[in-house]
């Protein structure tokens, strides 16, 4: 058990090339076939997080060096908010009316009424990712060669939970906020080190335990309670999880995956791989198929609950709504 711990980071640029942007047109077979749908949406822009309310029509996306967007119909029609800045990560609470964004080397900011208005937070730090509760109350943050930061209180006030140094590259939570996980890369490069552990806390981030191995990790996911979870790694396997994170499976093949989602249940994942294809499991991960053919420059993915309504976003690229 610990409260901080020391990683060395090496000094490097974040991967957020452009590119593998694809067509504006919209993709996909009739939904009758059973075949997923597949849809171009908005335009292209340096798309880098993505985030969805339980029943995915409440959608918030951003941009690096642009702006904050919204759409409340399922990612037909998007509506720019607040000021252009280097967005980085994005969280909804299950109703999609409390949000959270983050901009590297600025501050978080949040909003409660849909992303109409947002309230800047905290300081001015280089974070990579967010995470929320159900309700909107309980917030995690991470920080490249920082800290995990938590809130209780939807934002207002922030403390350090967990790691210096460490280059934190995803964190998730539970509904309840009381079950979290968070990936350490271990190395500012993509893929170099000696790569870091997961971390798992069972009481809102007071405590973390080191998890599996050391491994390029870049992203995890969970499902509602907590139990079943995933992480993504680069040049690896996908990882699940079906006790909170204290033993690991390894699943798929070794791919540069880049981000990883997850239904309610556990059951229903989806991860994309970074200049490469989207990829889904029905059966918690046991076994996967592709679900989207085409290699692009993915940077996030997000469900839907039941994990029937996805989102993705392309750097360079479009927004892509898919449908299963």
């Amino acid at each position: 058990m610990f409260k901080h711990f020391c990683a060395t980071i090496a000094l490097a640029t974040i991967l957020t090339a452009c590119g593998g942007g694809g067509s504006g047109d919209g993709s996909g077979t009739n939904p009758t076939t059973g075949s997923p749908v597949i849809t171009a949406r908005d335009s292209g822009r340096g798309w880098v997080a993505v985030a969805s309310s339980q029943d995915g029509s409440r959608l918030v996306a951003a941009v690096m060096g642009g702006q904050l967007y919204t759409s409340d119909d399922s990612g037909v029609i998007w509506t720019a908010r607040e000021s252009a800045r280097n967005w980085r990560a994005v969280a909804s609470s299950s109703d999609g009316s409390k949000l959270v964004a983050a901009a590297n080397t600025g501050q978080i900011y949040t909003s409660v009424d849909y992303g109409v208005g947002w309230t800047p937070r905290d300081s001015a730090r280089p974070w990579n990712s967010v995470a929320s509760s159900s309700d909107g109350s309980k917030l995690q943050g991470a920080v490249i060669g920082g800290q995990l930061y938590g809130s209780v209180d939807s934002g207002a006030n922030w403390y350090g939970v967990a790691g210096t140094g460490a280059y934190w590259m995803s964190v998730a939570s539970s509904t309840d906020g009381s079950k979290l996980v968070a990936a350490n890369h271990g190395n500012a490069a993509l893929g170099t080190g000696t790569g870091g552990y997961l971390y798992t806390s069972t009481d809102s981030g007071a405590n973390w335990f080191p998890r599996d191995s050391l491994r390029y990790w870049t992203a995890v996911a969970s499902s509602s309670d907590g139990s079943k979870l995933a992480a993504a790694m680069w040049g690896g396997n996908i990882y699940t999880s079906t006790d909170s994170g204290v033993t690991w499976t390894a699943r798929g093949s070794a791919r540069n995956w880049i981000s990883v989602a997850s239904s309610a249940d556990g059951s229903r994942l989806v991860a994309a791989e970074n200049f490469g294809k989207l990829y889904a499991s029905d059966d918690s991960g046991a076994t996967w198929t592709v679900l989207d053919e085409s290699a692009r420059n993915w940077q996030q993915i997000a469900s839907s609950s039941d994990g029937s309504k996805l989102v993705a976003v392309v750097q360079g690229g479009y927004i892509y709504t898919i449908t299963r």
